[in-house]
């Protein structure tokens, strides 16, 4: 809004701009990312953006305040990112912990895509096409930029690539409340693949 005003969606639990490298306190609690590695400003899509690089690079965000108790008390989260990537790896662009959720922990986890340019939207665990995944093969350009949000309403999930819905499926799992960390651009709770890329 002009003169920098934030306008914020009702109910938005937090909002990281990502508009450049030190950018990475959220604009609804306060909230800070912090980094892992070098990372580097970037011309995003609105503004700035951050680039993590090819290297082993990344954002975390302590969740010990409980700012995502409201998304496993009501079963709901949206995340919304803008990314272009550097390069297709077999990484995840956004990894909430949770250390009840099995599957090493993922309680809301996405690959943007995996290695082999399917995207994988897990919940409440890892790897179950019944209970925890809903995945399709990505069929877009991923060098480019492109708007993805992901949506848990109870059991429905959704996707959506660039304002367009790409899948849509049933998973019966629920979110676990004892969120941990998390991580952006990174597999495994830190410690697996890199993503080469900017968000």
């Amino acid at each position: 809004t002009p003169g920098g005003a934030v306008e914020l969606v009702p109910d938005l639990i937090a909002y990281w701009p990502f508009d450049g490298a030190s950018d990475l306190v959220d604009k609804v609690a306060g909230l800070e990312g912090e980094a892992q590695g070098e990372l580097a400003d970037a011309d995003g899509v609105i503004g700035g953006a951050v680039d993590l690089g090819s290297d082993q690079n990344w954002i975390n965000v302590d969740a010990s305040s409980g700012w995502l108790a409201p998304a496993s008390d009501a079963d709901q989260l949206s995340v919304s990112v803008w990314q272009k990537l550097h390069e297709v790896r077999s990484t995840s662009t956004l990894w909430f912990s949770a250390a009840s959720a099995p599957g090493g922990q993922r309680n809301y986890q996405a690959h943007i895509p995996w290695g082999n340019s399917n995207i994988y939207f897990d919940t409440a665990g890892c790897c179950g096409g019944g209970d925890t995944r809903i995945s399709a093969a990505g069929g877009i350009d991923f060098l480019e930029w492109h708007h993805f949000v992901f949506i848990k309403d109870g059991e429905n999930k959704t996707i959506y690539i660039d304002g367009e819905l790409f899948h849509e499926g049933v998973n019966t799992g629920t979110l676990y409340d004892d969120w941990g960390t998390t991580y952006l651009g990174v597999n495994d709770l830190g410690n697996g693949g890199h993503m080469a890329g900017i968000v």
